[in-house]
């Protein structure tokens, strides 16, 4: 018998942000901290970090203090020097993170700490100057940083270490002063970045040179005092970044270093700048964004620069601040959003904090793909979630019509027709497709992962599991199978894209596509 060839279109779902027609520049908080006399004052290096939301918070190392800023402008004060209230001060607030789920970490660097501050304002100090508690002890607590787990890094000057604090408040040293303990040490820690994977990294002030620590501890120097290796040498590295390609960026003197995770280092800025009169002294913060742009502070030039995956340089901020009489002098930190439309600059001397906002990026148009295939042929699916998604994991799923009430994210009700599993809550669903090794219930089973006999009874499948790219955006494929009883049936699917914390997610649903099969 005869087959006539399989039609079929899908459109993905497109999620742009608007276009904002030019760059300009804000600024965000002054010396007068949250206007009802909480002062910010001298915010350092690693003073600004910036949430999911648009949530920006910025620490004052002389004012003991940290603010959060909200996107409508709103500054409020979530920890001073009493610390936790409890008698664990806050003194030299220094590094600042925060998480997906919103709790904002501060280091102390004299009073050798560090705090979590949840969004509802519980102050709990999760490490102190005893480090450990085996002997390992904190000094001089420097930066911080965050993973996808809610582990927590923290970073010793003094005591030339490093420790990870789990949520359950397990404590471990993580590196020392020996370093990789081949003779290439770590001495006066300052920075220190995780990636998604959970290698941390950390870089050496004295010691000019930076060391990567996997989950399982091995560590790694990753650049050294001869940075590139040809003539442009790695001196005093005071900020350090990561991507989720895993490239690390590290600063110093006025130098920024890219290195791949194969060791080839290579300086994405120098001196000059721009090239164009705009130069770099005193190379300070850095960060990186989810599109690879990458962003570094002059601290002796009072400027920052915005450098992209294509080696394109622009200055996005310099010495006049905002242009309206705020001006920005010494500038030290700098945290951008997933997007790279808004970065943020805080300035040491000056006592402020700026918000830059560029031009988004190009956006891609939604994808529609027509394809003519035999029986058993393949459907196209495209996702462009946004670039706020990047690098997130994704899985793909379909059924035919219909809807299970209980599965509800956003708003957004699943669109697909899950037999066996309509009364199980969507955080187990999404545990069991996004850890493999939990993959256990009869409908998710197998390669394809296909209930049979799909003719029977309403069939769903998941078709391809990954992670958005640094644009936020995914393409797939659905193999229809060769079967001439799935003539006129309507199979819906949806994007499922896992946030940082666990057990949430967001739900992306597309069209419903008509399989227009006649045997």
């Amino acid at each position: 018998m005869l087959r006539k060839p399989l039609l079929v279109t899908a459109i993905g779902v497109l999620s742009i942000a608007s276009a904002a027609s030019a760059q300009n520049i804000t600024e965000i908080i002054d010396a007068t901290g949250d206007g009802g006399g909480n002062t910010l004052n001298s915010p350092d290096g690693y003073s600004v970090a910036v949430d999911e939301l648009g949530n920006v918070y910025v620490t004052g190392f002389s004012s003991d203090n940290a603010f959060k800023i909200t996107p409508g402008g709103v500054i409020t004060e979530v920890i001073d020097g009493t610390g936790d209230g409890g008698g664990n001060i806050l003194n030299g607030a220094s590094g600042v993170a925060v998480d997906g789920a919103g709790n904002a970490y501060v280091t102390g660097f004299l009073s050798d700490n560090a705090f979590k501050i949840t969004p509802g304002g519980v102050i709990t100090e999760i490490i102190d100057s005893t480090g450990d508690g085996g002997g390992n002890i904190l000094n001089g607590a420097g930066d911080v940083a965050v993973d996808v787990l809610g582990n927590v890094y923290v970073s010793g000057r003094d005591s030339d270490n490093a420790f990870k604090i789990t949520p359950g408040g397990v404590i471990t040293e993580i590196i020392d002063g020996t370093g990789d303990g081949g003779g290439n040490r770590l001495d006066g820690p300052l920075a220190i970045a995780v990636d998604g994977l959970g290698d941390v990294y950390t870089a050496g002030v004295p010691s000019d040179n930076a060391f990567k620590i996997t989950p399982g501890g091995v560590i790694t120097e990753i650049i050294d005092a001869t940075g590139d290796g040809g003539g442009n040498t790695l001196d005093s590295p005071l900020d350090i970044a990561v991507d989720g390609s895993g490239f690390v960026y590290v600063t110093g003197s006025n130098l920024a270093f890219k290195i791949t995770p194969g060791g080839v280092v290579t300086v994405i800025i120098d001196g000059a700048g721009d090239g164009g009169g705009n130069t770099l002294t005193g190379a300070h913060g850095v960060a990186v964004d989810g599109l690879g742009n990458v962003y570094v502070t002059g601290s002796v030039t009072d400027n920052a620069f915005k450098i992209t995956p294509g080696g394109v340089i622009t200055e996005i901020i310099d010495a006049t601040g905002d242009g309206g009489g705020s001006a920005l002098n010494r500038g030290v930190a700098v945290a951008a959003d997933l997007c790279g439309t808004e970065v943020f600059v805080t300035g040491n001397v000056s006592e402020n904090a700026f918000k830059i906002v560029l031009p988004p990026p190009t956006p891609l148009v939604a994808d529609v793909s027509s394809i003519v295939a035999s029986v058993g042929g393949t459907m196209s699916f495209a996702l462009q979630a946004g670039c706020e998604h990047a690098g997130r994991r994704f899985v793909l799923m379909a059924s035919t019509a219909g809807t299970t009430p209980a599965f509800v994210s956003d708003g957004i009700p699943l669109p697909l027709n899950l037999p066996g599993v309509s009364n199980e809550s969507l955080s187990t669903l999404v545990a069991l497709l996004f850890d493999p090794v939990r993959v256990v219930h009869p409908l998710l089973s197998g390669t394809n992962l296909l209930k049979e006999p799909f003719f029977a009874s309403p069939f769903a499948l998941v078709t391809d599991i990954g992670n958005l790219d640094g644009g936020g955006t995914a393409k797939s494929q659905l193999v229809v199978p060769a079967d001439p009883l799935l003539a006129g049936v309507t199979l819906h699917h949806a994007y499922l894209v896992r946030r940082g914390r666990r057990g949430a997610v967001s739900v992306f649903a597309s069209n419903a596509v008509q399989l227009d099969l006649t045997p």
